[in-house]
């Protein structure tokens, strides 16, 4: 889509960014678009993240293993083939081959595909792209979480996306939700910046409802959304970890604890309630939304 299709009212400026309300597109995102040139160059420069230390794997793979949950309920039983898009260190296809599903997963990054096939995963080292899609098979599960930020076209990659995924299948996305209740309520009381804002890193900015609505758009039935554990909430709470790194890992930590706590007292499904209702009051750090092809 070409630069001067995409208008709507300025929200943000920021590293030389506007920030734009698009009517185009439904959801807010950067102008300029980079292009995949600079979006190229910006990636290589990033430093390479490693694979999660032993409580950070158990704690995502407790919040996986709800995402298969809910596949496992709205699909039949031998409906069990995932494709996890930017599937990184593999800890979601790890989960789900120890629950019997069959997966594969695309990531850029070399090291973290050698680590992915270390632990018995079949990943290839790639960008979703149409190059790369051409010769996949039909999925009954595309996982895509915390990339759409980063794509220059998600209408068209999702699309990209679609062909991919058998009918009936569920695709679910999760994504930051930005511009949330929490976040407004401390600006409204801080003089700070939008701290969630970073182009050219993340170029798409999505929350509760217009991250349901794209997909929508597209021809998908939403059959589920849920949040993920509001970690704003500290902010009000006057734990001010916006440019303190150290308050920030002890905020995650609790919030780490928190979910590992509660699902370890049996008390999972409570959680999950809970995250189902914040969907709903559009709070939540991420939004998970989940979606049935015809």
């Amino acid at each position: 889509m070409n630069s001067h299709e995409h208008q709507g009212k300025s929200v943000a400026q920021v590293n030389g960014y506007e920030i734009i309300q698009c009517t185009t597109c439904g959801f807010k995102h950067a102008m300029p678009i980079p292009t995949p040139q600079q979006l190229s160059e910006l990636y290589q420069a990033q430093p390479f993240v490693n694979q999660p230390e032993p409580r950070e794997q158990e704690w995502l793979l407790r919040m996986y293993q709800d995402r298969y949950e809910t596949f496992e309920e709205l699909l039949p039983p031998e409906r069990r083939s995932v494709f996890d898009v930017g599937s990184g260190a593999g800890t979601f296809l790890l989960c789900g081959k120890n629950r019997g599903w069959q997966g594969y997963g695309q990531e850029p990054c070399e090291a973290l595909v050698a680590y992915s096939r270390e632990q018995g995963l079949q990943v290839d080292a790639a960008f979703f792209d149409a190059e790369h899609a051409r010769e996949l098979p039909l999925f009954d599960v595309i996982h895509i979480a915390e990339v759409l930020e980063h794509v220059p076209d998600p209408v068209g990659f999702l699309q990209l996306a679609l062909e991919k995924l058998a009918p009936g299948g569920i695709l679910c996305i999760m994504a930051a939700n930005e511009f949330n209740p929490i976040q407004q309520a401390y600006r409204s009381i801080r003089d700070i910046r939008p701290w969630w804002l970073v182009p050219p890193v993340h170029i798409n900015y999505f929350d509760a409802q217009s991250l349901p609505a794209l997909l929508t758009r597209l021809g998908l039935e939403v059959v589920h959304k849920e949040a993920t554990f509001p970690i704003d909430w500290f902010l009000l709470m006057e734990e001010e970890y916006i440019d303190q790194p150290e308050l920030g890992r002890c905020c995650h930590e609790r919030r780490r604890a928190f979910e590992l706590n509660i699902a370890a007292g049996g008390q999972n499904d409570v959680k999950r309630k809970l995250y189902q209702a914040m969907a709903e009051a559009g709070v939540g750090r991420e939004i998970v939304v989940y979606a049935r092809k015809d």
